[in-house]
């Protein structure tokens, strides 16, 4: 007896299947209805897409998957022997057979995810994440093949559009990119569609698709537009207007795509390089200086952009301001910082080209390169860079310090990241680091032209040394030394007068330091009322600490002079106290030559009263208590023979 292949076997059950009368057509189901974008967007959110994580979201498909299969029978062989089945329409009785392909093509496409952020560069990583791609694509398009055939008309609609955004996620990293147009211009399609015909919850999710694959539209037709290429369903649409640029300074969800991200670095670059190209000289001390390095060229290009976007932030900062909202602008000012930090990592990196520069030029020349460039202009621009950077330091510790006084003796000041309280030392310390900061940057001014600037950096100065000499006080305010704490707000208003009049005495400085002169004259306004605010609470301070140390040797001492025996002498007096005697009239206005001493009010302190103490009871009863006789109730005690002879008869047996 000999048996067919199981393949051969299942095939010709196949076609028993097909051919048989009594099987129901898939016409005669009942239409089944998925909700895929909403299941899919729960399941990210749920499984550690959230954070990144896609490792896990591939876990929970595999693990889902798996349930899934063994819940409705549809396995693949058994436990040590795999047989290949295709799910066909008229298998298809409930949703559960659909999402078993939703969680397969989710599967793939977070594994490829995962290869792309572990090892993109790599060439055998990357040919592994483009066949999970090519596998998404493929049981996406088995889901678009079962539901027009089973589903309802929402159904396939969405497995249409999923079916389109995985075969366009496939098509853009392979660099396709007249397919990948296409299929992302159906799913935007799709989903606006949707969109308008949703629920609300379903409307937000539809429109955030849509806000993700808006961008990845204009990159491909970038691609295309510069390859000469075009596309049939609107690749050369005029009405498409944003440059790659704008596409690169979107901050929206959609940027965050993680096939997009990668080859949106590459043309950023490319950018830069080209538009450095422009940028062939600085203006310092009324010199063009050139620059010729290439690197120094983008550094700059870097350090426009990181400032145009602490421009941006502060912006929005001043706006959420007026809205009470501080977790907002705690928020922001940590970004603000973030960016700061950028910054001066441009420019350290802008310093050390020029160095390099600076020390390629003193080297002797052997005549085969170009022109060699000129050291004093190079010395020049070295110096320009240094002054930069202190500046971009300093502002820094100004964004720094706004958010440290907000936080210095408040009921929330202990809420920082260290769970330590912001005092008036830590401030006054970050004061004197931007003053030694400042002496560094007046000591690169040297030259005649140079004094408005020298006039700026005094003022700065003495506007840190007034906030630095006013936060000291508030610390010897809280450490109780009053006489160093008010010679300090004297010095601080020394310090704010001189400089409000060098303020309005000095010259125009240049553009670098106009913002940080209005900057510290709004300032040293401000301090001046701060000033006074505080001498009114040091003289309080003292005053009261002064009236505690009086009044307690005088409460002491007439402590010490209570007694019971003294009563009778104390209370002994020519006049009645007014206390004792409230029915007869007595003048309330004192003799002459008596002192306040004499005044018979009411005594003071009160007269202290003998109290009986609180009787002790003791129990005698006990003595009188006769206990009852228990011999009658006891157990006669055993014999020592009985005793014997029972452990004899144990050990020796019966």
């Amino acid at each position: 007896l000999s048996l067919a292949p199981e393949s051969e076997m299942a095939a010709e059950m196949d076609v028993d299947a097909a051919g048989a009368p009594e099987a129901a057509p898939a016409a005669e189901l009942e239409p089944i209805s998925l909700a895929i974008l909403a299941l899919i967007k729960t399941s990210q959110g749920e499984h550690g897409l959230r954070h990144g994580d896609y490792d896990r979201y591939r876990a929970y498909c595999a693990r889902r998957a798996r349930r899934l299969r063994k819940n409705t029978g549809f396995l693949q062989g058994t436990k040590t022997k795999f047989v290949k089945r295709v799910l066909r329409p008229h298998e298809c009785t409930d949703e559960r057979f659909l999402l078993i392909l939703l969680m397969n093509a989710e599967r793939a496409w977070s594994h490829a995810m995962h290869l792309k952020r572990a090892a993109a560069d790599e060439a055998r990583p990357r040919h592994h994440m483009l066949h999970r791609l090519a596998k998404a694509s493929q049981w996406a398009s088995d889901l678009l093949r079962i539901a027009q055939t089973r589903c309802d008309e929402r159904t396939r609609l969405e497995a249409e559009a999923y079916a389109a955004w995985m075969s366009a996620n496939h098509s853009l990293e392979r660099e396709s990119w007249a397919p990948a147009l296409r299929s992302f211009l159906r799913a935007r399609a799709i989903y606006e569609q949707l969109g308008r015909v949703s629920l609300l919850g379903d409307q937000v999710a539809c429109r955030e698709m849509v806000s993700e694959i808006e961008p990845i539209v204009r990159y491909c037709r970038y691609q295309l537009q510069a390859s000469g290429g075009a596309d049939e369903e609107g690749a050369a649409a005029q009405d498409d207007e944003l440059s790659i640029t704008e596409l690169l300074k979107d901050d929206s969800h959609a940027i965050a795509s993680e096939l997009l991200q990668s080859k949106l670095e590459p043309i950023l670059a490319q950018l830069q390089a080209r538009q450095a190209q422009n940028l062939d000289q600085v203006i310092f001390r009324g010199h063009a200086l050139p620059v010729t390095n290439e690197k120094l060229r983008v550094s700059f290009l870097r350090a426009q952009d990181i400032l145009e976007k602490i421009k941006s932030g502060a912006t929005e900062e001043g706006a959420a301001s007026d809205g009470q909202v501080h977790r907002r602008r705690a928020r922001l000012d940590t970004a603000v910082l973030e960016l700061y930090e950028q910054l001066l990592v441009e420019d350290n990196e802008a310093i050390d080209v020029t160095r390099a520069d600076i020390k390629a030029a003193a080297r002797p020349s052997d005549g085969r390169g170009g022109k060699a460039a000129d050291p004093a202009q190079l010395a020049l621009l070295l110096r320009y860079l240094q002054l930069r950077k202190m500046r971009h330091t300093v502002t820094r510790h100004q964004v720094m310090l706004s958010e440290m006084r907000q936080r210095v003796g408040g009921a929330a000041s202990a809420g920082g990241e260290g769970g330590r309280a912001t005092t008036a030392d830590d401030v006054a310390r970050v004061y004197s680091v931007v003053l030694q900061i400042l002496a560094e940057a007046g000591g690169l001014l040297d030259a005649p032209e140079d004094a408005p600037d020298l006039e700026a950096i005094e003022m700065c100065t003495l506007a840190a040394k007034a906030q630095r000499c006013f936060y000291l006080a508030l610390s010897r305010m809280a450490a109780t030394k009053w006489a160093h704490a008010r010679a300090l707000l004297d010095r601080a208003s020394e310090y704010a007068a001189e400089g409000e009049e060098l303020g309005k005495n000095m010259s125009t400085p240049s553009a670098d330091f106009t913002e940080d002169v209005s900057r510290d004259r709004d300032s040293l306004a401000k301090l001046e009322q701060e000033v006074e605010g505080a001498r009114c609470r040091l003289r309080a301070s003292a005053l009261l600490e002064r009236l505690r140390s009086q009044q307690a040797p005088g409460l002491a001492s007439g402590v010490d002079q209570l007694s019971l025996l003294a009563q009778s002498s104390a209370v002994a007096r020519d006049s009645p106290f007014v206390l004792d005697d409230t029915g007869s009239f007595v003048c309330s206005a004192l003799p002459a030559g008596a002192s306040a001493a004499d005044l018979t009010l009411v005594p003071f302190p009160p007269p202290l009263e003998a109290v009986p103490c609180k009787p002790q009871l003791f129990d005698v009863a006990r003595n009188a208590v006769r206990l009852p006789d228990l011999t009658p109730h006891k157990k006669p005690e055993r014999s020592a023979s009985s005793i014997f002879g029972r452990m004899a008869s144990g050990f020796f047996g019966r």
